[in-house]
């Protein structure tokens, strides 16, 4: 019998002792936990070696089959279908910049880096790669479009950037730009404003420049327009409206146009003998021929008029 005594506080605040005694379990109450677990591991016990067992043989049969869905599911790339334009860039170029990255497994590929190898072309404005299940590969490729001759020498895009063109022959019928050359991008976009108010002359533009000073001019066919450095808008809405109103019956006459003037415009003829005669000119473009040459004859050497050039 195991005998315990207690200590405590009784209400009147005396200490008190009170003995515990614990009484030991029978035998038979022991025999029966006895049995009661050994019922408990043959009723779990089994079940448990079983799913052991199983798991077992299915982690066994994945790891021997594991190769063979591999090598069906990841094959090796086996076809590339490219889709571009080719205005610039050949089948057999792009063919030579993806083959050595397309000779791997399908999951293998790198999709950023191919993409990238190819951007990297200057003739190669953009390039979406994805792949194409089981076994094949998807390109589209867009190409950069030359917009301009930059410099007589290079190629810009809209953007204004310069193009890495390895083959030349794409500038036959671009316009020139020439300007400073970390400006590149600042003439485009001024050539790009002036086509936009000009076309609907039905005006093309030939050529834009832009000196180290800031002064700008441009060129419609032969005939060469001079903007200057300030009030550009304004000048060309006022080169619009003498174009509309008084240039574009007799256009083929003009030499020069100068806008860089406070209130004016000087117009340069061209002379007699630079023109075929016309025997079909009207009276009315004769007149306005004549009177528009002298005045503009007069603002070109009038020195008073002309605020300077910018």
């Amino acid at each position: 019998m195991d005998a315990r005594r207690y200590v405590r506080h009784d209400r009147r605040g005396r200490l008190t002792a009170r003995l515990s005694v614990r009484r030991p379990l029978a035998a038979g109450s022991r025999q029966g936990k006895k049995n009661s677990s050994a019922w408990h591991r043959r009723r779990w016990g089994r079940p448990a070696a079983g799913l052991c067992a199983g798991l077992g043989l299915a982690w066994a049969c994945a790891a021997g089959l594991f190769p063979l869905l591999r090598g069906w599911v990841d094959r090796p790339v086996a076809r590339v279908e490219v889709q571009a334009p080719f205005f610039h860039i050949s089948q057999q170029e792009l063919q030579s910049l993806l083959l050595p990255r397309v000779q791997t497994r399908f999951f293998s590929l790198d999709m950023k880096a191919i993409a990238a190898s190819l951007e990297r072309d200057g003739r190669v404005s953009r390039a979406l790669v994805r792949r194409v299940w089981p076994a094949s590969v998807s390109v589209q490729i867009q190409e950069e479009v030359p917009v301009a001759r930059w410099q007589d020498s290079q190629l810009l895009n809209a953007r204004g950037e310069v193009l890495d063109f390895r083959h030349r022959g794409h500038e036959a019928g671009l316009p020139s730009l020439y300007g400073p050359v970390h400006r590149a991008s600042d003439v485009m976009q001024h050539y790009l404003s002036l086509g936009k108010t000009l076309r609907p002359l039905g005006l093309t533009l030939a050529r834009v420049s832009l000196t180290g000073t800031g002064s700008w001019s441009f060129r419609i066919g032969d005939v060469s327009v001079s903007l200057g450095s300030e009030q550009l808008v304004r000048r060309l809405q006022r080169f619009v409206r003498l174009y509309d109103d008084s240039l574009k019956d007799v256009w083929p006459r003009v030499q020069n146009v100068d806008l860089r003037y406070r209130d004016g415009v000087a117009v340069r003829w061209r002379k007699a003998g630079d023109l075929a005669v016309r025997t079909s000119d009207t009276e009315k473009e004769q007149a306005l021929m004549a009177s528009r040459g002298s005045a503009s004859h007069g603002a070109l050497h009038a020195a008073g008029r002309q605020v300077g050039e910018q």
